[in-house]
């Protein structure tokens, strides 16, 4: 038997792609889905979002980063600006 025809059918009866590359070694094909040696189970749909989350995550660091360096005296401007400065014991006043 060709060796091609060996590994396909070693794929399709264990689904382990560890038969196409030993970095894969645990990760199986399963009606579909990708599973993890761990047995997370992935979608194609969810692969294909991986990069979307990774922007994702790197936007909300750098608003998170931007946040923490804004200085404390604009973050009290702000408040006088909204009505909740000054000495009024944590109240908010009101507003004609």
């Amino acid at each position: 038997m060709p060796a091609g025809y060996a590994l396909a059918l070693a794929l399709l009866r264990d689904g382990d792609l560890g038969v196409l590359s030993a970095a894969w070694r645990g990760w199986c094909l399963i009606r579909g889905e990708l599973f993890s040696p761990e047995n997370w189970g992935f979608r194609p749909g969810e692969i294909a979002a991986i990069p979307l989350q990774y922007q994702l995550q790197a936007e909300l660091t750098r608003q998170v980063r931007q946040l923490q360096a804004a200085p404390l005296a604009q973050l009290a401007h702000q408040d006088d600006d909204a009505g909740h400065g000054g000495n009024d014991g944590g109240r908010q006043q009101r507003r004609p």
